[in-house]
């Protein structure tokens, strides 16, 4: 008599068989999947580092500020009328996205397509305005870094200029980021404890915050998210992918061969 249909034991196979399979493929899509989000991430970093490559030939080859003035409430900018006449300005708008957005034209490009929080200005927000959920960060520093804020209180720091950066194909003037809008120069905070657990390799500093707080982790600069590696924007215009153990192991990519920026204090420009 011809047998109809299927066996338990042979259904039972079928299913093992289908979830091997499926254990196998799903990684790999996920990770195709990544790879498509990685692309547009990279894609974004380019067009920031167009506007970036664009402000400097305005400003006589010196970097975006990461911000005009500090404290805050003493923020200015120059006016669209008359670049030497200084007049007030919003914050979102006086910090390098809100800067850079007029060679961009658009506050998608700010957001990383593969990070979904938290973020440090999360929308919406009064402070930052249309410059809210921005997932890439500045090399800040206050002496070292490339973008610095241009005044603080009344000594001018201003940020590097590409006469000053001896190999701009390797120092790192945007990252991804963990919701933050910069990550603090190493070489000012030392890395010296590990917030992401899954190496032995200390990727931040105390003094910034609990890890417990992944916003805080600004040395980290979401360095693992592209399939263990991260978008940058590179001070000579270009950027692409870097492996994460680059960017913590590589002084030269955070600009170590940059001269320390002494403070001018008192400068005529910070006197407002």
């Amino acid at each position: 008599m011809r047998r109809s249909g299927f066996t338990l034991i042979e259904l039972l196979v079928v299913i093992a068989i289908i979830a091997i399979l499926a254990a196998i493929l799903f990684p790999v899509f996920a990770r195709a999947r990544e790879k498509a989000r990685q692309t547009q991430c990279v894609s974004n970093a380019k067009q920031i580092a167009t506007g970036l490559y664009m402000y400097t030939q305005d400003y006589d080859e010196v970097f975006v500020p990461f911000a005009y003035g500090f404290p805050y409430t003493r923020l200015r900018m120059p006016s669209y009328d008359n670049p030497n006449v200084l007049v007030n300005c919003p914050l979102h708008s006086c910090r390098w996205p809100g800067l850079l957005y007029p060679y961009i034209k658009n506050h998608q490009i700010f957001r990383c397509p593969s990070y979904s929080g938290p973020y440090v200005f999360p929308c919406p927000n009064a402070t930052a305005g249309p410059f809210c959920e921005i997932s890439y960060g500045a090399n800040y520093g206050t002496t070292a870094g490339v973008l610095r804020i241009a005044c603080i209180n009344n000594n001018l720091h201003n940020s590097a200029s590409l006469p000053e950066i001896p190999s701009p194909a390797s120092v790192a003037v945007i990252t991804d980021s963990n919701g933050s809008l910069l990550f603090f120069n190493p070489q000012e905070w030392p890395f010296d404890q590990n917030c992401d657990t899954e190496d032995n390799l200390n990727d931040t500093n105390t003094g910034l915050g609990s890890c417990s707080d992944r916003t805080r982790w600004y040395n980290v600069a979401g360095a693992r998210r592209h399939v263990d590696g991260m978008s940058v924007v590179f001070a000579d215009g270009h950027a692409k992918w870097v492996h994460y153990k680059r960017f913590l192991n590589d002084p030269v990519m955070w600009g170590s061969e940059i001269t320390p920026r002494t403070p001018i204090p008192n400068a005529p420009q910070c006197q407002y």
